[in-house]
């Protein structure tokens, strides 16, 4: 029922450059990382010898924060990385762990007929809860299926059936307890923040779907519907503020997907109308959303800047929404901000060293003057770090998407594509760059469609005959193409500053796609006027105003930095 389609992470490779050393990193840290630590807490859950390993830490230590109710999130996360690792280098150290995982699941399961790190009780206790308290319950359904995504990666990924298995009894084993529950009961427990958290379950089930075509699993999916919201949104109503962000943006990837499976117009028309909510209107210049990882008023982002903005959970699943959105759809807005939040936040929230104990990655992003990343946040193990090893695994997920007879060319980064018989290739440095060249190896009659980004005033020609580009959308191409056929891409670009729509004083800059911070740890806003802007020789995309240097947020960097200045 989609417009256009995806390309498997392994059809996608990426070439030298900013996204490939990025993820290079993260891989390095996935093939050093020991998996007794990830099986411990199941391990104990289920009552099995428990080999002497330090926990994942945070969030994963029954010690921890509310108790540890959330342990076990950090496994699922952790095996989604590592399959989508395999897919796109086929290293076989990466399915190697993946099986060694997989047996250690399935040895809890065996044991206690239950697979999950914690006990019983959370499911138990939230089916009668009327207020939340994380303390006491905190998210089951959530944690379950970071775990249920984790293993149906897995088999996707390396063919290893007992993960599937293992998927499809853990969703027999809730939907069996979901399904007697009256409806009242179960719309109660949808809306209790954080403890009725699921996550992407219903995105994930019709995944499952699609593996084995049981319809349980979409009646199941079904169970998720959280009224209040699908109606609002629906009907264009806007009742996000006060919201807590997380808990409902994956909400809406599993709408966009039971769209699919059951063909319920409800379902996208609810999604497209959130997503206009969210974007730009909460929408920080980084690409993220959310304080303190609520929403306010839609416009009033001047307003809610602190050190606790943009929880980098809620940027990956944007994305995710953003993606689907544009494969059926196909307005270029969604990759306009896929392009905006990958090159800024979600490339920034990975400081740029290797840890083979931790991620690095950030889950809040301050963004008031003088704020500094914290790559270590919360002590470990927290959702955050978790979808930030799953981005940092599949940056190649959205670079092109295909119709029959249609390439879509969405981002200009150093990669290729193989699609039937046609290799193309982008050769590139960007955003060092500013520009691209795409090479055709093979041929066929087939239109190429080149993304025309918002910022810039993009030059094209074939094989050097210059083609003529009207801003905003996408370029179609059509033609018999041939082996050695060459497109270049010219993206041009200039400075500019963003004001905020509630304080039109305060402003971020952006050079071309990419923004731009004041390394500065005064706590003021700084001043400045983009006519001093200097090119600092040696340190591309880096500035010199006055003697404040800017640079790019894409930067991992711990230095303090501004993120909006004051431009009048």
């Amino acid at each position: 029922m989609t417009i256009l389609q995806s390309f498997n992470l392994a059809e996608v490779t990426l070439g030298p450059g900013l996204l490939s050393d990025k993820a290079g990193r993260m891989l390095d840290h996935l093939r050093a990382y020991d998996a007794d630590r990830l099986l411990r807490a199941f391990r104990e859950n289920a009552g099995l010898p428990t080999p002497s390993v330090p926990r994942p830490g945070g969030w994963e230590d029954p010690t921890g924060e509310a108790n540890g109710n959330l342990r076990g999130h950090y496994t699922g996360h952790f095996l989604s990385a590592l399959a989508q690792a395999f897919a796109g280098t086929r290293d076989p150290a990466y399915a190697t762990k993946l099986r060694y995982l997989v047996d250690g699941l399935a040895s809890c399961q065996e044991a206690s007929g239950y697979l999950a790190a914690y006990p019983e009780k959370q499911f138990v206790q939230l089916e009668t809860m009327t207020t939340a308290d994380y303390t006491v319950v905190w998210a089951p359904y959530y944690t379950a299926h970071k775990l249920l995504k984790g293993l149906l990666d897995t088999y996707l990924s390396i063919g290893d059936l007992r993960a599937l298995e293992l998927a499809e009894g853990m969703c027999r084993w809730m939907f069996e307890r979901l399904r007697r529950l009256p409806a009242e009961v179960l719309q109660r427990m949808w809306s209790l923040h954080g403890s009725g958290e699921y996550g992407g379950l219903a995105e994930t089930l019709c995944d499952l779907y699609g593996v084995t075509r049981d319809p349980d699993w979409v009646s199941f999916g079904r169970l998720l519907d959280l009224d209040v919201l699908i109606d609002a949104c629906a009907a264009g109503r806007d009742v996000l503020d006060g919201v807590h962000a997380n808990q409902h943006i994956p909400i809406f990837t599993g709408m966009v997907r039971l769209f699919e499976v059951t063909g319920e117009v409800r379902y996208l028309r609810a999604a497209v109308n959130f997503w206009d909510q969210v974007v730009p209107g909460r929408m920080y210049s980084i690409g993220g959303t959310s304080s303190l990882e609520f929403w306010g008023a839609a416009g009033s982002i001047a307003g809610t800047l602190s050190e606790t903005n943009a929880e980098t959970c809620c940027t990956h699943n944007l994305l995710k929404l953003s993606r689907l959105l544009f494969l059926h759809l196909g307005d270029p807005k969604y990759l306009h901000y896929y392009e905006r939040a990958l090159y800024n936040q979600i490339l920034g929230s990975k400081q740029d060293v290797v840890s083979a104990d931790r991620p690095l990655t950030t889950y809040f992003i301050g963004l008031l003057p003088g704020s500094v990343r914290n790559y270590l946040p919360k002590d470990g193990a927290t959702c955050c770090e978790g979808t930030g090893l799953e981005s940092a695994t599949k940056y190649q997920d959205s670079i092109y998407f295909h119709g029959a007879d249609d390439l879509y060319v969405n981002l200009y980064c150093a990669s290729s594509v193989q699609w039937g018989g046609v290799r193309v290739t982008q050769t590139t440095n960007f955003p060092y760059e500013q520009g691209t060249t795409l090479t055709v190896e093979g041929g066929g009659s087939f239109t190429l469609h080149l993304r025309v980004p918002p910022w810039t005033s993009m030059r094209a020609e074939v094989n050097g005959q210059p083609l003529e580009v009207d801003s905003g959308g996408y370029l179609a191409i059509s033609r018999d193409w041939m082996s050695g056929d060459t497109v270049r891409i010219h993206l041009p670009f200039s400075l500019r500053s963003e004001p905020t729509p509630d304080d039109p004083t305060l402003a971020s800059v952006f050079y071309g796609p990419i923004h731009l911070v004041a390394l500065d740890n005064r706590r003021d806003y700084l001043r400045a006027d983009l006519s001093i802007f200097r090119p600092i020789p040696g340190n591309p995309l880096h500035f010199d105003a006055n003697g404040t240097e800017f640079a790019p947020f894409f930067e991992g960097t711990t230095q303090a930095f501004h993120s909006y200045i004051r431009v009048r």
